[in-house]
């Protein structure tokens, strides 16, 4: 019962960190600074379950940050839906330019991963994702 509360939720980022991926090859990106950084609750009834899982969170930042839309969620289990949508909601970034982007203060199609695990060296399970919906409500 112990290693219940050592629970490490694995992020992928880091705060105040700058990401910049192209969605096409030849065309510029904004990059993205993690301001605060997306902190997922593990699932009480998962908890209980012992049960690990993985989820990516699609969204677009517009205005340099001050409307973040979410696009789609998917997850290994549905337990981990509602979980990964409240963590984005709840996190904060900025959009910073990069000369010749097409469109200034904006950055769309991002994938946020989010691994929910009982140790941060386990892998997240090699499971198929599902798509949660736009509103999770697990």
């Amino acid at each position: 019962m112990k290693n219940i509360w050592k629970i490490a939720l694995c992020l992928n980022w880091a705060h105040a960190c700058p990401f910049n991926a192209q969605a096409h090859p030849g065309h510029p990106s904004n990059d993205i600074e993690i301001l605060i950084s997306p902190q997922p609750k593990f699932p009480q009834l998962a908890l209980w379950l012992g049960l690990a899982g993985h989820c990516e969170v699609d969204f677009s930042l517009y205005q340099y940050g001050r409307i973040l839309q979410i696009e789609a969620v998917r997850c290994t289990s549905r337990l981990f839906c509602r979980s990964a949508f409240d963590a984005l909601t709840e996190s904060r970034m900025r959009v910073v330019d990069v000369a010749g982007t097409a469109t200034p203060g904006d950055r769309r199609n991002i994938v946020f991963p989010l691994d929910y695990v009982f140790d941060a060296a386990e892998p997240a399970p090699d499971t198929p994702f599902f798509a949660c919906g736009s509103t999770p409500t697990a």
